[in-house]
């Protein structure tokens, strides 16, 4: 199986490494030659890059985590649904972050749609200094494909398993630490990762 991936993980491989090789080389090595590290050690001593990589990390996790718990409660309910409401909970998963973006800022910015249906909205959404709009546009994109993996996980199985638990005096408390979350684990971590 292995030498059937093998000519696709050397395409991406050589894709990847080029890719990351031209990065690096841009980086160390500027427009005038020479090999030098003063474009990493200017950017490093800018105040601006702590404060916008602390921005980036925080949007990150707060987003992440937001989708995460969201994602386990849709697909707890969503897993005694038929096929058509799965369906719709996942519209959102091929549609690109961009446009997503896009719509949002049209909808929530300063004079968007909604501002001028609404009135005023009680938050600001777009420039905010907290990232809330750049959280719910992630959450918006990202909850609904956590749910398809955790849906796929949550198939037959984990209900007989369930079952057979309830049936040995599990409480649901039990079920949930001993049977539901283990099987949850990994699609949440790997999709959240």
């Amino acid at each position: 199986t292995l030498a059937a991936l093998a000519p696709a993980l050397l395409v991406i491989g050589v894709l990847f490494a080029g890719a990351l090789a031209g990065a690096v080389r841009t980086s160390l090595v500027p427009l005038g030659g020479g090999l030098t590290l003063d474009s990493w050690r200017e950017l490093l001593a800018d105040p601006t890059f702590a404060d916008a990589a602390l921005f980036s990390l925080r949007t990150a996790v707060l987003a992440t985590g937001v989708s995460a718990v969201l994602a386990v409660a849709v697909a707890s309910v969503l897993r005694v649904r038929g096929t058509a409401t799965r369906a719709l909970a996942a519209l959102p998963v091929p549609v690109p972050h961009l446009l997503v973006a896009v719509v949002s800022l049209v909808w929530l910015a300063p004079g968007g749609l909604a501002d001028r249906a609404l009135g005023s909205l009680p938050i600001t959404l777009v420039r905010d200094e907290l990232g809330l709009g750049i959280v719910l546009v992630y959450v918006y994109k990202e909850t609904p494909f956590l749910v398809l993996l955790l849906l796929a996980a949550m198939g037959a199985g984990l209900r007989e398993r369930e079952e057979a638990a309830a049936v040995f005096g599990a409480s649901v408390r039990q079920r949930l630490a001993w049977v539901v979350w283990p099987t949850i684990r990994g699609p949440l971590v790997v999709g959240s990762i």
